[in-house]
This record gives structure tokens, sequence and C-alpha cells, in this order.
């Protein structure tokens, strides 16, 4: 991902996931997740790591949000973004791909980062935690 061009678009693929991430939204409504599948298929495991750690931590800095949950979000996010460059190594490029990591990573993202940060960083116990979390969010990630 050297080139010049490959940097510009990455460049301009974070730069609009922090501004779609800072218009209201319904949650999980995710362009982070979107944007991370291609350029892990073009780039690689690390260029989807970098994308999603850059991503979270910007937009958190950029927010004065940056604390705590920032370490589980971002290090959730780059685990993912690892796993697409893994996962789209040998398979096209299509949106039945893109769909079946989406669901799957997404319910991964929610579970570390909605169940493990309520207990982790919060001293929740689970079944409090987990109940909160499957009664108060919805974990149904739509692909924008």
């Amino acid at each position: 991902m050297k080139k010049p061009k490959n940097l510009i678009k990455y460049a301009i693929g974070l730069f609009t996931v922090i501004v779609l991430r800072l218009v209201p939204h319904p949650p999980n409504v995710e362009p982070i997740m979107a944007t991370m599948m291609p350029f892990a298929k073009r780039w690689g495991k690390l260029a989807g790591l970098f994308f999603t750690l850059l991503a979270i931590l910007s937009f958190d800095l950029i927010t004065g949000t940056l604390g705590v949950w920032s370490i589980m979000t971002a290090g959730t996010y780059a685990l993912l973004g690892i796993a697409a460059g893994f996962y789209f190594k040998n398979r096209k490029s299509n949106i039945k791909n893109y769909v079946k990591f989406s669901v799957v990573g997404t319910l991964i993202y929610d579970a570390i980062t909605g169940i493990g940060t309520g207990m982790l960083f919060f001293k929740q116990s689970f079944m409090l935690t987990f109940m909160g979390h499957c009664i108060c969010s919805n974990s149904i990630s739509i692909i924008i």
C-alpha cells in the first residue's frame, strides 16, 4: 500500500468514516466495518488493522470521548481488521462474502465491547451486563 494513490484512497476512506460517525445515526449503522472490509481485501490484514485503529481513536479524540473504552473498541476492531484480511484473502469480493463477515464481525464486536466492557471496566456482573445489552441494544448491523 505504498503507492501515493492508495494512501489517498485510504485517507479519503478514513475521513469519510469519521465524518459519517459525526452525523447522528441509528445504533449499529457503522461505516467502519463497511469501509475496512474492502481495504483489508485489497491491501491485507495490516491495512484493516490500522484503518480501524485510526478510525476509532481519531473519532474518540475529535469528540472528546477518548477513554478506557477506546482501548476495548479500537482493539476489538483491530482484531476484526486482521480477521478480514485473512477472510477475504482467497474469497471473491461480493456482497454475500461482505454480508457474512459483517454479521459475524458485528456479533463478535458487540459481545466483546458490549459485554466485556461492562464487566472489565465498570465491574458489572455477567448477567447484569448481558441482560442490559440484550434489552437495550439492537445487535443487527446495517452495512452502508
